[in-house]
C-alpha cells in the first residue's frame, strides 16, 4: 500500500529509467504473487490509490504486464458476468458508425462564423471516420448544450479531445474544458452532472486529453469522476488518458487504436494492440505514454 502511494505522484514525468524501476517494485508486490494464474485478459477493480494507476505497466522479469496480457478496469462490484460483451462495438460492422467528435476549445469570437480554426488531434480522428455518420463540434461552438444534442446521445462512438480533469479527491468536480461563451467570461466546463437525465447509446467514450488530480479519500473509493459519469449514463466502455500528455506520438497511438477497432470491433484488443505498437515504436526514445490510457467498463 505504501509503495503504491509513494509511486503515484509524478509517474508521467519521472523518466523511463525511474518509471521502470518503480514498475519493477510494484510488479513484485501486485502481480508476481498471482502471475501464473492470470488469463490473457485480466479484469480488475481499482480502488483507492490504485484509481488511475497503470497496472499493465507493472513489470515482472523486465517485461511489462501489457506484453502478455490485456487489462480492463471494472467500475463496480460484483463484477460484470459477461465483460467481453461490453468490449464489443458496432464499429467493425459494415455500416459506418456514428461518431461524435468534439474538442479544441477556444475563447469566444464573433468571427467564428467566418473562420474555422481546427486542430491536428481533431483532424486525425475525423480522417478515419469521414462520412455521413461523423459529427464534429470544435472551436467556439464547443459549449455545454452540445452534450444535450440528440446526435451526442445517439452516437456509437464519442471521442473528446478537450483538456480535462478527472478529480479523484472530489469526483463531482471532474470536468472537461469547453469554449468561452459570449454570455460569460472565461472558458465553460462540462461536468458529469451536465448530462442531466439523458442516456447515452455509445459503445465507447474516449477522452484523449484528460489527466487525474488529487487522491481518493478512502481506500474503498471507486469513483473516477467523468469515467463513472459517462458509464452511469449508459456508455458501455470509457477510455481515459490519466496523464494529459499529447503530441504526434499520441496522435499515432489514437490512429492505431481506431484502425484496429474498425477491423476487430473489440475495444480491449484494439487498445492493447495500439499500446504494444507504441511500446515497440517509442521504447528507444524512452517514451512510456501508452501507460496513461486505461479502459473501463461497468
Amino acid at each position: 500500500y505504501d509503495a503504491v502511494r509513494q509511486a503515484r505522484p509524478g509517474l508521467a514525468n519521472i523518466g523511463a529509467d525511474a518509471f521502470d524501476k518503480q514498475m519493477d517494485t510494484l510488479g513484485k508486490h501486485l502481480v508476481a504473487p498471482v502471475a501464473d494464474a492470470l488469463p490473457k485478459t485480466v479484469y480488475w477493480i481499482p480502488a483507492g490509490p490504485l484509481l488511475g494507476f497503470p497496472l499493465d505497466a507493472t513489470r515482472i522479469s523486465g517485461q511489462y504486464l501489457l506484453e502478455r496480457h490485456s487489462l480492463v478496469s471494472l467500475v463496480s462490484f460484483p463484477s460484470n458476468p459477461d465483460p467481453g460483451a461490453s468490449l464489443k462495438t458496432k464499429a467493425g460492422q459494415t455500416e459506418p458508425p456514428r461518431m461524435f467528435l468534439a474538442g479544441h476549445p477556444q475563447d469566444y469570437s464573433e468571427r467564428y462564423a467566418n473562420s474555422l480554426d481546427t486542430s491536428e488531434d481533431i483532424r486525425v480522428v475525423a480522417d478515419i471516420f469521414v462520412g455521413p455518420g461523423l459529427r464534429i463540434v470544435q472551436g467556439t461552438a464547443l459549449l455545454p448544450d452540445e452534450f444535450l444534442d440528440e446526435r451526442f446521445a445517439q452516437a456509437d462512438l464519442v471521442h473528446l479531445t478537450s483538456p480535462g480533469i478527472i478529480d479523484l479527491d472530489y469526483p463531482g468536480q471532474s470536468r472537461l474544458e469547453l469554449s468561452g461563451s459570449e454570455f460569460s467570461q472565461g472558458r465553460t466546463y462540462f461536468r458529469p452532472r451536465d448530462l442531466g437525465d439523458g442516456k447515452l447509446n455509445a459503445d465507447l467514450v474516449f477522452m484523449s486529453a484528460t489527466r487525474t488530480m488529487g487522491e481518493p479519500h478512502s481506500g474503498f473509493n471507486k469513483q473516477t469522476g467523468l469515467v463513472s459519469g459517462f458509464i452511469s449514463k449508459g456508455a458501455t466502455a470509457v477510455i481515459a488518458n490519466f496523464w494529459g500528455i499529447h503530441g504526434k506520438e499520441t496522435e499515432a497511438f489514437v490512429t492505431d487504436f481506431y484502425n484496429s477497432l474498425l477491423r476487430s470491433g473489440d475495444i480491449a484488443f484494439s487498445l492493447t494492440e495500439a499500446k504494444r505498437q507504441y511500446l515497440s515504436d517509442q521504447r528507444a526514445n524512452g517514451l512510456y505514454d501508452w501507460a496513461a490510457f486505461q479502459v473501463f467498463i461497468d
